[in-house]
């Protein structure tokens, strides 16, 4: 068992009641409709072009039309702040917003996103599953920049609509840990139309959003998480060149990365994400934040 920390009990002090499949829903709106007005702009800027298919350049954007993509998502951070500053009535401490050390956990999230995913490319590399061939020749140190920022939105979107709102939404109902799995399931089932997701996938990206979730308990502070995603998808990337959970290959890159050998260990057309290299860092992960999270738990009883 787990005890609430402070932007949990912030949560249930100040959130009005609201139905928990009515929150999903409205949350599941907010998420998709930047991406339907997105579709509407292409569709008036191409719409009397020939072979025009919109589904096949959101499936396969270059490096320009998936930077307004990810920036796109900053859209979805305001809806979403909407939604839970005057639907659900919550404050700024609920939300994991206020933490004083919020400068320092970032610098760590980022330190941990990167350490992640590094060692999951170390552990194919050692297996002989991956080779990397330097790219630096194709990137453009703007575009580059670019992309550093869009990522540190679009990390910071996904943590605060799934953790912020949904995950200490759930806990301050239920208990913190079907709070943590609530979301993390969440998290997973919002992946399904991904290029190349099957069983593993699922099964990775729901110990991802574990993972993300734990880090968000333990340190209180929604911007530890926000930046280990970021690096995260960063990482595979802008570093590797491997696709991002499914979704595009990336020029922009310092490496390209050819996968070697089985798509279980290596994750195939979805990337490093769905193999066994990244399942196994996972479980080590896990393991050792779950053990965190029970001595934190302990503090968080004194409060």
């Amino acid at each position: 068992m787990l005890n609430e920390n402070y932007s949990i009990r912030q949560t249930k002090e100040t959130l009005a009641k609201r139905n928990p499949v009515i929150t999903v829903v409205i949350l599941f709106l907010a998420m998709e409709i930047p991406g339907f007005f997105l579709a509407m702009i292409f569709r008036s800027f191409f719409a009397n072009e020939e072979n025009f298919d919109l589904l096949e350049i959101l499936n396969n954007p270059d490096d320009k039309i998936l930077l307004f993509l990810l920036f796109m998502t900053l859209f979805v951070v305001i809806l979403g702040f909407i939604f839970g500053k005057f639907f659900q009535k919550r404050n700024l401490e609920s939300f994991g917003l206020k933490n004083p050390k919020r400068k320092i956990n970032y610098l760590k999230g980022l330190g941990l996103g990167f350490a992640a995913l590094a060692i999951a490319v170390l552990l194919l590399k050692i297996l002989g599953a991956i080779d990397l061939t330097n790219n630096l020749a194709n990137v453009s140190p703007f575009i580059f920049i670019l992309f550093i920022i869009g990522w540190m939105i679009q990390g910071f979107e996904e943590e605060f609509m799934i953790r912020s709102i949904l995950m200490n939404y759930f806990a301050s109902l239920n208990t913190v840990l079907i709070g943590i799995i609530a979301n993390s399931l969440i998290f997973a089932i919002l992946h399904l139309g991904n290029d190349g997701f099957s069983f593993l996938p699922f099964i990775n990206i729901f110990f991802m959003g574990l993972i993300f979730s734990l880090l968000f308990y333990i340190s209180d502070d929604i911007m530890l998480a926000a930046a280990a995603h970021s690096m995260w998808n960063f990482t595979q990337g802008n570093i590797f060149g491997v696709s991002v959970s499914g979704n595009f290959p990336i020029k922009n890159s310092i490496f390209k990365a050819s996968f070697i050998g089985n798509d279980i260990l290596t994750g195939g057309a979805f990337g490093i994400e769905g193999g066994f290299a990244v399942t196994f860092v996972e479980i080590i992960a896990l393991i050792i934040l779950y053990k965190l999270a029970k001595e934190k738990s302990k503090e968080y009883e004194k409060i």
